[in-house]
């Protein structure tokens, strides 16, 4: 015959019969959180998707209006329309332009490059003969890391050239893929040109535009079709320096006579001329800005940093110093973060220690930090920390 009563169900009575099962899955909880938390990226700030395709043509020796007429307003019209697109706007500046699309909630950002390279592609006479092919590329999200300065008393262009070595470098190393330069000037090349040699040899000015113009043509030939791929054809006649450019024929005849540029200009290698003073502790400076890409941990591409300047050696002269450093935000609110659970946890244990059993209490402040390290291992993989002040 029944009492009327009946045996308690359910995980928390089946726990309670076998504690050595309860032990066992805090343990597992424990272990497991702590290796994923290991895994999981902490950020100073979230990171946003920019969720956009940009289109990038460039342009020499092109008018902003000049721009916007063959470039800019041909690549809006080819794109305006596409699925995925939410707004289309462009930007026209001397020798370049740009058209960015922006993405519509739940766009595959993959496929809408994959369209606008097919509409670009179906424009006729585009790029014009003068215009590079038009680059298109998918924006990402990247997050500041450090950043590094280089200081020397030395000329602009041997700073500028021992910034971009070890700019090559770093790119060069494990673990760190981006890093651009901050606060340096263009290159430029100088022709100068007096009337007095142009009357010597009787020759006009546009002679030696069209002259220079033709020494330097980097142009698409278009596209060989074939059974086993595509074969692109490009000519690539730059002159990139004031060597190179010394040396271009302006004017020639019968006799084989030859009237080169650097015979009737003086040609130098020299910075754009625009106002540009970066100093760090009184010296000429230039900044490298250290990033990282979505899929890549502050921490991983700092450490990375470390072991690259453990066997750096700067040139004479020059100095390499960093300025800021984002994981040492993160540290900090890091360790902010355990200080308090571990204050907490304390208040805890004190609290059920004095009000109840202190048994319940040691209990009760392992299973809430295993609890919370614990969801680590569902959710860690989807996860990631955000260290806000």
């Amino acid at each position: 015959m029944s009492d009327g009563g009946s045996e308690p169900r359910g995980l928390i009575a089946l726990f309670t019969r076998n504690a050595v099962a309860a032990n066992l899955l805090m343990f597992v909880l424990l272990i497991g959180g702590l290796i994923v938390m290991g895994q999981t990226k902490a950020e100073a700030l979230p990171e946003i998707d920019p969720r956009m395709v940009s289109i990038a043509v460039e342009y020499p020796g092109a008018t902003p209006a000049e721009v916007e007429d063959a470039i800019t307003q041909r690549l809006e019209d080819a794109v305006l329309g596409l699925e995925g697109v939410d707004r289309v706007s462009s930007t026209a500046s001397e020798g370049f332009g740009t058209v960015n699309l922006e993405l519509s909630d739940f766009a595959d950002a993959q496929s809408v490059k994959e369209e606008a390279q097919s509409a670009v592609d179906g424009l006729s006479d585009f790029p014009p003969q003068d215009a590079n092919e038009p680059r298109i590329s998918v924006a990402s999200a990247v997050s500041s890391v450090m950043r590094l300065v280089v200081i020397g008393d030395v000329s602009e262009k041997r700073l500028k050239q021992a910034a971009e070595t070890l700019r090559r470098d770093l790119i060069s190393s494990d673990g760190i893929s981006m890093v651009t330069l901050q606060g340096v000037r263009d290159y430029e090349i100088s022709i100068e040109v007096s009337e007095d040699d142009l009357s010597a040899y009787g020759l006009r000015i546009d002679q030696v535009a069209n002259a220079v113009r033709a020494s330097s043509v980097s142009l698409s030939l278009g596209t060989i079709r074939t059974s086993g791929g595509d074969i692109l054809l490009r000519t690539d006649n730059e002159a990139r320096d004031a060597e190179a450019l010394a040396n271009v024929i302006v004017l020639s005849d019968t006799g084989g006579q030859r009237v080169r540029l650097g015979d009737i200009s003086t040609i130098r290698d020299v910075f754009v001329e625009v106002t540009l003073v970066n100093t760090y502790n009184g010296k000429p400076a230039v900044f490298l800005q250290i990033d990282r890409a979505t899929d890549e941990d502050a921490f991983d591409v700092r450490e990375a940093v470390a072991r690259f300047f453990e066997t750096y050696t700067p040139p004479s002269g020059i100095e390499v110093t960093g300025v800021a450093d984002s994981t040492e935000i993160i540290g900090d609110r890091v360790n902010l973060l355990a200080r308090n659970a571990i204050m907490g946890l304390a208040l805890v244990f004190v609290f059920l220690a004095l009000t109840l059993d202190l048994r319940l209490a040691v209990w009760t402040s392992f299973g809430v930090p295993a609890a919370f390290i614990g969801g680590f291992i569902l959710f860690g993989q989807f996860t990631t920390i955000i260290m806000t002040s």
